[in-house]
């Protein structure tokens, strides 16, 4: 919409954001497998289920995949990023 200044006020597209098993274009070699997923994936989300039960509730739930997360690590990992 044009304003009396003659520029146009754009808005920014919105970040896509993954959830659930969805993954990211252009995923990387150092990514879990699903089966690999599916045998960590218990025991991440009871910690973080536990981690949570320890706090005072309060706050904003958590907005990282733990997916995600895990892949991100094994990437530093494994190509020694420093």
């Amino acid at each position: 919409m044009p304003s009396s200044q003659g520029f146009v006020l754009v808005a920014k597209p919105a970040r896509a954001r993954y959830i659930g098993n969805m993954t990211p274009p252009g995923s990387y070699p150092s990514d879990l497998s699903d089966e690999r997923w599916e045998l960590i994936a218990p025991i991440l989300n009871a910690w973080r289920a536990e981690r949570r039960g320890q706090g005072l509730d309060i706050g904003r739930p958590p907005e990282h995949d733990l997916r995600h997360v895990m892949n991100a690590i094994l990437y530093v990992d494994r190509t020694g990023i420093p």
